[in-house]
């Protein structure tokens, strides 16, 4: 499957992750039909933030819940590799 990811949104991520580092930073995508136009930063709520990443459950519901009223449609997620490995991982 192929997405077209805006820049804005490519370039939050890269700030976001580089605000966050060395914690793993995670957010939501937003979009429809293969494209990705619209992200957001959520916190990590992970037990151990430098290796792990969980988006804050408040975040994820409350994104569905506006999705479901209207409002931008929750495509994915994404987060950070502080490690600078950018292969997927096993957790991935």
């Amino acid at each position: 499957m192929r997405a077209h990811i805006s820049r804005c949104v490519v370039e939050l991520i890269q700030q976001a992750a580089g605000a966050a580092a060395p914690r793993e930073a995670c957010g939501l995508l937003f979009g429809e039909g293969g494209a990705i136009d619209a992200a957001s930063i959520a916190a990590n709520v992970a037990e151990n933030p430098l290796i792990h990443f969980e988006i804050d459950p408040a975040a994820l519901f409350a994104a569905i819940r506006a999705g479901r009223a209207g409002g931008a449609v929750l495509s994915g997620y994404w987060h950070s590799h502080p490690s600078g490995d950018v292969t997927p991982s096993a957790t991935d």
